[in-house]
């Protein structure tokens, strides 16, 4: 009896060994769940060799011995195992092929089953990325948002949609006006499968800007795991802003040829136009300022109170005429005193 509970558990520790060998993010992920069931069913297998039977003897001093009998299944399996185990190992050709065409069901089963780390989770709430071009202007995302809203309204089973284009300045995610983020929730009753893919065959409507289709729990879960919205992300890190986009077009293209890639995007990066100013303090002196009255009054040009909150005001030059570095020379700027 405790060889057949020793040898059960041991198979039971064996199925988890592979999780051990996992690699990347589901390693980190399944390697602690697998120590855990494993140690649990070694401490179990040890309280059943050692503890239980020690309990036993001291709870159960007078209990009688019986002689122990198979219950009618177990029974009437045994006697059908006596009976076909003699024709089995006399031929065992038979054997070996049984076995060898389980293996064989068994890889064909391997090879149709979808390689992915994530299920598809059947969730009712979506959510779509649409991202256009750097410098995409707030009305031209308005006008495509619109469209895929009045889109995906008629389709059967969509209950409700949202939009939301750019993100505030000082908001969560740092993200310009040709970023825009679409919820749709579908209704219970609805056809799962089929409003999916209608949904799908909507946002395909729409090429040349990046988009996907993500349910909500898929896309936090993808985030959390690699810091981003893709199963699979590749960072190149370099001070040279150009040649780090000449690297990401030549790995973007070098793994497109590989089998089994979808979706691949190259993140969009556009360059800030900025302007240096160097005080020069003669200059400032002569009429009256410091070089941190400058900098101050540059950064933080005043504050508003607007109830409980204290808000701070910026300065912004509107381009005219020729713009650039010469219209911001021309600038006023009053001094403290």
């Amino acid at each position: 009896m405790r060889s057949a509970v020793v040898f059960a558990s041991l198979i039971v520790m064996l199925v988890f060994v592979p999780i051990f060998f996992l690699g990347g993010v589901a390693g980190t992920f399944f390697q602690p769940l697998a120590i855990a069931y494993v140690l649990a069913i070694g401490m179990s297998l040890l309280v059943a060799l050692t503890v239980t039977p020690a309990m036993c003897l001291l709870l159960l001093p007078d209990a009688p011995l019986t002689e122990e009998r198979d219950t009618r299944i177990v029974a009437a399996l045994k006697h059908r195992y006596i009976s076909f185990l003699p024709r089995v190992v006399g031929r065992p050709a038979l054997a070996v092929g049984v076995v060898a065409g389980g293996l064989l069901f068994a890889g064909v089963g391997y090879a149709t089953f979808k390689d992915q780390f994530l299920p598809d989770f059947r969730e009712t709430d979506f959510l779509m990325h649409f991202v256009e071009k750097p410098g995409t202007s707030i009305e031209a995302m308005d006008r495509i948002a619109i469209r895929a809203s009045k889109e995906l309204r008629s389709i059967p089973g969509v209950r409700n949609f949202g939009a939301h284009i750019g993100r505030a300045e000082q908001a969560d995610e740092v993200v310009g006006p040709n970023f825009t983020e679409l919820w749709i929730s579908l209704d219970e009753n609805a056809d799962y499968d089929a409003s999916v893919k209608r949904i799908k065959e909507v946002v395909e409507g729409y090429p040349g800007l990046y988009r996907d289709v993500l349910t909500y729990l898929r896309e936090r879960i993808k985030e959390v795991l690699t810091g981003a919205g893709a199963t699979i992300v590749v960072r190149i890190y370099g001070p040279d802003q150009a040649e780090l986009r000449a690297a990401g077009a030549r790995v973007r293209d070098a793994i497109g040829g590989i089998q089994g890639v979808s979706d691949l995007q190259l993140e969009s990066q556009v360059l800030v136009p900025q302007i240096r100013i160097r005080p020069h303090a003669g200059e400032l002196a002569r009429l009256g300022l410091t070089a941190s009255e400058v900098r101050r009054r540059g950064a933080d040009a005043g504050r508003a109170d607007q109830g409980r909150r204290d808000l701070s005001r910026s300065t912004r030059l509107r381009r005219r005429g020729g713009g650039g570095a010469r219209s911001t020379g021309q600038a006023s700027m009053r001094s403290a005193t």
